[in-house]
């Protein structure tokens, strides 16, 4: 049976509420009371002893008097101080469970409002609305101003008490997605043509101000002083985000896989490590975003803005970037595996060390003055695009790698077809012969 548990000195910190006290210290100064108090009990005794073993003094005798007084108030004086050393661990121990209560009190407070502001989150008020030429009916309807009230409370807990953060993202989280059910996103319309499916994004209204109010107070957790990023939980699954304003805010590690984001505006934005797999994105505005390390799998940003972003080690596999635009963006090792890219502009774009493998890049996308040094297209089609080949002796494929006609595949490219992991080995060793050295 295993009988581990905390040590000791360990136990007495927790009893006497000195849990952040260094237990060597700790140690020395239970040392020190329990000598002085060995001491006093020493010298109490040995007073007692003292005045019972002389006889009282004759009246007469002045000095014999004074003696015993003297005794009798040294005994007063070391009984008060024993007493206050002994009284010293009880006090303690009260503080301990002053500062207990205390908390407990404080906490109960908190909670109170907490439970509060979450009540009003599904507040509802009685209107009266008229169904004929004189006739009214009163119905329930949601209140969105005592709603938005109450997300606004949540934010100044969260600011008195920023330990509660986590908890908060997940209350809102779930207020988010549920609603969304209420308020499903519009559908977007069966059509290639851009100009309408623009003018659609544009048309776009965000389903209730509450909502977007709920996910604005999200992004503005992680800025709030004592808040850890790694404590909160955004999950924003499946929900309907269409046409939010969502600028300069931070989602760290948030979750928006499936989410419905089309003509949303994320500009200058922190995503770091949030994921957004299977999110639509149409039309969205993402301009000088921070998404390093972010999951865009098989997202579809068709005509999304993404320039001058940095999407450091980013994963877009599958992603659908057509007519998306990436004007001097930082892909930086970033995974582009399997994306599909028509119209996609790519211009000055930092595309060094990326994996471009079975990408299909169409004659209209726009890679002037990109920089793809180091980067893969193992299986990558770039048979309608002629001026890749300013860009060939910077990348490394191999027999799978499909080129326009004319252009012949370069001399540090196998010409067989490779593995994938063959293909791994041998294109980081051609890397380390132009000397850029990819992390594993």
């Amino acid at each position: 049976m295993d009988r581990t548990g905390p040590a000791p000195i360990e136990r007495q910190l927790k009893i006497y509420g000195l849990d952040g006290m260094n237990p060597g210290l700790f140690l020395l100064l239970a040392l020190l009371w329990l000598g002085l108090f060995a001491i006093l009990v020493c010298g109490l005794f040995g007073l007692i002893w003292d005045v019972l073993w002389h006889e009282l003094p004759n009246r007469t005798d002045s000095n014999g008097v004074w003696d015993w007084r003297f005794r009798l108030v040294q005994l007063t004086a070391l009984t008060t101080v024993l007493g206050g050393v002994i009284a010293l661990p009880i006090t303690l121990n009260k503080v301990r469970l002053t500062m207990e209560q205390t908390a407990t009190a404080k906490a109960a407070l908190f909670n109170s409002k907490i439970t509060e502001a979450a009540a009003d989150l599904h507040a509802t008020r009685q209107v009266s609305k008229k169904v004929g030429k004189n006739k009214w009916e009163t119905v329930w309807e949601d209140d969105i101003v005592r709603r938005n009230a109450a997300i606004d409370r949540l934010e100044g807990l969260v600011r008195e008490e920023p330990a509660e953060a986590g908890r908060v993202s997940r209350l809102l989280s779930v207020y988010v997605r549920e609603l969304s059910k209420e308020y499903p996103a519009q559908k977007t319309p069966d059509t290639d043509d851009i100009k309408k499916l623009k003018d659609w994004a544009k048309a776009l209204k965000i389903a209730r101000s509450d909502i977007e109010n709920a996910v604005q107070m999200l992004g503005r957790l992680a800025d709030i002083n004592g808040v850890y990023s790694q404590n909160l939980e955004i999950d924003l699954r499946r929900a309907n985000l269409q046409a939010m304003d969502l600028k300069r805010l931070s989602y760290p590690s948030a979750n928006f896989d499936h989410a419905q984001m089309q003509g949303a505006l994320l500009s200058h934005s922190s995503l770091e490590n949030a994921s957004f797999c299977h999110a639509d994105m149409k039309n969205a505005v993402l301009y000088k975003i921070s998404a390093s390390f972010a999951f865009f799998t098989g997202t579809i940003m068709q005509s999304a803005v993404l320039d001058f972003s940095t999407f450091t080690k980013a994963d877009f596999t599958g992603a659908k970037l057509n007519r998306a635009k990436l004007q001097g963006c930082d892909l930086t090792q970033a995974h582009l595996t399997g994306a599909i890219m028509k119209s996609t502009s790519f211009a000055a774009a930092d595309i060094r060390m990326v994996h471009l493998r079975g990408i299909v890049i169409c004659e209209d996308a726009d890679l002037t003055m990109a920089n793809l040094q180091g980067s893969a297209v193992k299986g990558s089609d770039f048979g309608q695009l002629q001026h890749i080949a300013d860009h060939l002796d910077t990348v490394f494929g191999d027999d799978t790698t499909r080129l326009p006609n004319g252009v012949s595949k370069l001399n540090h490219w196998p010409q067989e077809e490779l593995s994938f992991g063959d293909f791994e080995v041998q294109w980081r060793k051609w890397t380390m012969t132009i000397d850029i050295d990819i992390p594993e």
